[in-house]
């Protein structure tokens, strides 16, 4: 029999976010807003990699939002496809190009950002989560 390939420790799916964080409702709402994040950028790219992290993640009860460095590769526009709903909960931080980068590489964008440099915000390899997409 065949089994499933392990997850590695720095993957997480969003079955995983539900049952561990999604624990009360401003956590199911920011979840919510995830997977329609994550949905509508499965509509529009041939390529897809996301990193989470943030305060989610963390203690607190009712975490303002989520965030997620995405890296992607476009589809060409698909002027049926409606346009997309702003998610206040979710700080999508996206990296395009004609292929995927590595998580090292977007970290690296991250950091570079001028107002991360500005604030010194600092993002560490071990505070993300590859985010499964099915």
């Amino acid at each position: 029999m065949g089994k499933m390939p392990a997850l590695r420790m720095s993957d997480i799916t969003f079955e995983q976010i539900e049952k561990q964080y999604a624990t009360n409702p401003a956590r199911q709402a920011i979840l919510k807003e995830l997977r329609e994040e994550i949905d509508y950028w499965k509509q529009t790219t041939s390529a897809l990699k996301a990193w989470v992290f943030g305060q989610y993640f963390g203690i607190a009860d009712e975490p303002e939002r989520v965030q997620v460095l995405i890296t992607a590769v476009l589809k060409p526009p698909d002027p049926a496809l409606p346009r997309p709903i702003r998610h206040d909960k979710v700080q999508v931080f996206r990296r395009m190009g004609p292929a995927l980068v590595s998580k090292d590489e977007m970290i690296r964008t991250f950091n570079n950002h001028p107002q991360n440099v500005e604030e010194g915000v600092t993002l560490r390899g071990d505070q993300v989560r590859e985010l499964t997409i099915a």
